[in-house]
């Protein structure tokens, strides 16, 4: 009897320094991120979600992946001068494009802790992403001087020379609360820019830009 007491001892102690170290390295978790995107014309807002994993490498630096969806949006505006618009006759009309750039994202952030309390943790974080590129919706709406608006929902707007991937750099920094041992609520705002590529005419001294905040619940194990 002695003996299976100090063994279920043993063991619990062992299980409990094995969950207490494993909690302190690794975290798993969900994202969402509303965010405004844009480059030489209007922006326009989208978002980014998916999982993260985090692996704390020491007590101030932690390396983070995981696999993300991302929905970006830019908006452009052209004028015709006595255009047809449908039956309606000859008018002048304003055209308005809005685009979504649609990537599956797998990014590789580093995050430093300079703050670390009992219930919160405050970090900087930066990183590269590789961007796999979907495609692109494009609608259009047709804004004639008199008479309705005409419009379109989203198609898609397929060109041959896209990239597959694109890269891109975020900087930002977060704010980590802790509401128990195994869960915390995480906040990043964060700035991210694409690098130019096949996929996007930035055009001279123009270049994609994201800002959003990322919100997040993450567990410790």
């Amino acid at each position: 009897m002695k003996n299976i007491f100090t063994i279920s001892i043993l063991l619990l102690t062992f299980y409990s320094f094995s969950q207490s170290d494993s909690t302190s390295k690794n975290q798993v978790g969900f994202f969402y991120s509303p965010n405004y995107c844009g480059y030489q014309f209007d922006g326009g807002y989208g978002f980014a979600t998916g999982i993260n994993y985090a692996r704390k490498l020491t007590k101030r630096f932690s390396l983070n992946s995981g696999l993300l969806f991302s929905d970006q949006a830019d908006n452009q505006y052209n004028s015709s001068f006595g255009n047809l618009v449908e039956d309606t006759g000859i008018k002048d009309t304003t055209y308005t494009y809005r685009n979504k750039y649609q990537f599956i994202e797998i990014p590789l952030i580093v995050d430093y802790y300079f703050l670390q309390r009992e219930k919160l943790n405050v970090f900087v974080m930066g990183g590269i992403t590789a961007n796999y590129f979907l495609g692109r919706k494009t609608s259009v709406e047709m804004t004639p001087t008199t008479g309705s608006i005409i419009q379109n929902g989203y198609i898609d707007n397929p060109v041959s020379s896209f990239s597959t991937f694109v890269f891109s750099a975020s900087l930002g920094f977060g704010m980590e609360y802790k509401v128990n041992k195994d869960w915390n609520i995480i906040l990043e705002p964060e700035y991210t820019i694409y690098a130019p590529s096949k996929s996007f005419n930035f055009g001279i001294g123009g270049y994609m830009y994201a800002v959003g905040v990322n919100c997040g619940v993450t567990r410790n194990f």
